[in-house]
């Protein structure tokens, strides 16, 4: 996963779930494989709004729309 503000790359677990520290009011995010089943990317946008100083929020869940490559 690629934060496209900043170039930061983040890895996705499991489950989907992916810890980023950098994020501004709007982000676009990129993620992008490679599988058994071929290359593969999608995008989304996550718009960020802090619950509290230094409070780690859980967000989404977010759709990530596929990107032709």
């Amino acid at each position: 996963m690629t934060l496209s503000e900043s170039g930061k790359h983040y890895v996705v677990g499991y489950d989907g779930l992916t810890f980023i520290d950098d994020l501004k009011p709007q982000n676009h995010l990129l993620a992008q494989w490679n599988g058994a089943d071929g290359a593969g990317a999608c995008e989304l946008d996550v718009p960020f709004k802090p619950s509290a100083a230094n409070a780690l929020d859980t967000l989404g869940p977010f759709v990530c729309r596929m990107v032709k490559r």
